[in-house]
């Protein structure tokens, strides 16, 4: 789930992307849990005060230098200099767009809120069960992909934070919604079988039943795992050859983002 929120200059041609993920706090700044894990999914883990200056700034036509962070590090490892040309659209993309502090003061007429959500309406399998598939279970095998590969973190390690995701969601995000001027649906019927065979090819990316031998302690983990390898046991994927088929997924179609392939330059996915 992600919200991206639009800050407008005067209408022009074209536009700046700037991702707000940049603004994180250094991990090490953050304080750590009994499994030594930290809670990065709240507001609070960005520099809203620094966010809120630069946008400001490149509002009224400054010059800012932007942090780069690095996810593999865990730190900012340097800057970006970005000033707006005189008609270009800021575009912000951020988990926790929506926030108000982060806009605090800024011109709401400047803004086009946009909400992005992986809302898929599905039946497990062939549909008989009536189960229905989870959003938040598609998500979880998008970040599980997402985490292997470009943020130098293994599933498991994913599993064991998802709880602080949702309660993210459920603290400043979901309550949100409301504040967008537009929401979009991400998700596609497809997604599942497309993740499939790398969640469960050789090697697997979905950890096996006795993953969490070490972690007794954490039944929502232990549930979420259970309905993952209950989902995917019912799923019939796609080869890995066709993954790479863009005739047949779309270099840019969101997916693209989790499974690779991606046509659009993904920041922090390089």
């Amino acid at each position: 789930m992600t919200a991206r929120v639009y800050q407008r200059g005067r209408p022009g041609s074209g536009d700046h992307p700037c991702g707000l993920d940049d603004y994180f706090w250094p991990l090490v700044e953050h304080p750590t849990d009994w499994i030594n894990d930290r809670n990065y999914e709240t507001p609070e883990a960005l520099d809203i005060q620094l966010i809120n200056g630069h946008l400001r700034t490149l509002l009224e036509g400054g010059t800012v230098e932007k942090p780069v962070f690095s996810f593999k590090e865990g730190r900012r490892v340097g800057t970006q200099t970005v000033r707006l040309q005189k008609d270009q659209v800021l575009l912000l993309d951020c988990l926790h767009g929506l926030y108000p502090p982060l806009t605090e003061g800024l011109d709401r007429n400047a803004e086009f809120r946009v909400f992005v959500d992986a809302c898929n309406t599905l039946y497990e399998g062939d549909g008989s069960s009536r189960r229905i598939v989870l959003d938040t279970d598609v998500r979880l095998l998008r970040r599980m992909l997402r985490d292997n590969r470009h943020r130098n973190t293994g599933p498991i390690f994913t599993l064991l934070h998802w709880h602080y995701v949702r309660a993210g969601e459920l603290f400043s995000i979901l309550p949100l919604e409301g504040r967008a001027d537009v929401i979009l649906n991400a998700g596609f019927p497809f997604d599942v079988p497309v993740m499939h065979p790398l969640l469960c090819g050789a090697p697997p990316v979905l950890p096996g039943p006795d993953a969490l031998r070490d972690h007794p302690g954490f039944l929502d983990a232990r549930i979420r795992l259970e309905r993952l390898q209950h989902l995917l046991g019912r799923t019939v994927g796609i080869s890995r050859d066709a993954l790479e088929d863009r005739h047949l997924i779309p270099g840019n179609a969101v997916i693209r983002e989790f499974i690779g392939g991606s046509t659009l330059r993904l920041p922090h996915n390089e």
